[in-house]
This record gives C-alpha cells, structure tokens and sequence, in this order.
C-alpha cells in the first residue's frame, strides 16, 4: 500500500472533526477523551487509546461510522500508554524537575513523541549529574535532548 497524500490542515480539522463525534460517543467531549486517549497528525490520524476494550470500541465505532467515508484511510486506530492529559503532567514534572536541577533558562522545547510514548525534552545545556537523574526519574519516558 502506498502512503496517502499529504492533507492539507482544513482537511485536518474535517477529518478531526469526523474522528470527535465518533469518540464523544465512547466519552462525551474532548476533555474527557484526553484523560484516556492521545490523538497527533503523522501522515494520518492516530488516535491512541489506553484501555484495551475502549479500543476496541472506538475501532468498531469509526468503522461503522464512517464505512463509506474515504477519511476512515487517513484514521489509524491504536494502543498507547500514556493519554494527552498524561503527557500534560508528564510535561509539567520533567520541566519543573529539570529547573529545580539546572534552572529556567536552559529549558527550549517539549514535545510529545506519542509513537514512541515518551516526552523529549530539549535544553540548552544539562549537567551529567542531571541526565543521571532523569534517566533514573522517568527512564526511555522522557528524552533529555540538549542543544
């Protein structure tokens, strides 16, 4: 199979769109899908879901929802580990860790890397002691990326 062509970003937020009233079905709203799930553009849509039988019911939900919906090519449904909320708080330790470390000035970016489950967080500079300590905090769940 060939990749799909690259979308442009209102055909992004209409697939999106599309994918939201299938998942408020399972949860209600956005807010409460992002206490269990993850959803990122990467060619197509993925949504992640936590919970082995909520996924399988969102699977089964944007199937029949959208069987004869040419969007359901660009929707790929999986597992993941953590939900966007999770990488929220999972954004929150590892920055405010780092400044109690190393400072506030040093902290660039953060970005999640949902396919890999893990958030990367960049800095200017980090000691060795700091990079001890975040591999011994959170292991491969972040990334300690200086720049």
């Amino acid at each position: 199979a060939t990749a799909p062509e690259t979308v442009s970003s209102m055909e992004e937020r209409a697939i999106e769109h599309k994918a939201f009233t299938v998942l408020d079905k399972s949860y209600g709203d956005a807010n409460t899908f992002a206490r269990y799930g993850v959803m990122y553009w990467d060619t197509v849509l993925h949504i992640g879901i936590k919970d082995k039988d909520q996924l399988k019911e969102v699977q089964t939900n944007l199937a029949t929802a959208l069987k004869t919906d040419s969007a359901i090519a660009l929707i790929v449904v999986g597992e993941t580990k953590y939900s966007q909320n999770d990488y929220f708080e999972l954004q929150n330790e590892a920055i405010n860790y780092f400044i109690a470390l190393e400072g506030p000035d040093k902290v660039v970016s953060a970005v999640v890397d949902a396919p890999k489950n893990r958030l990367i967080l960049t800095v200017t500079e980090a000691s060795a002691k700091t990079a001890y300590a975040f591999l011994d905090k959170f292991g491969d769940t972040v990334v300690l990326n200086v720049k």
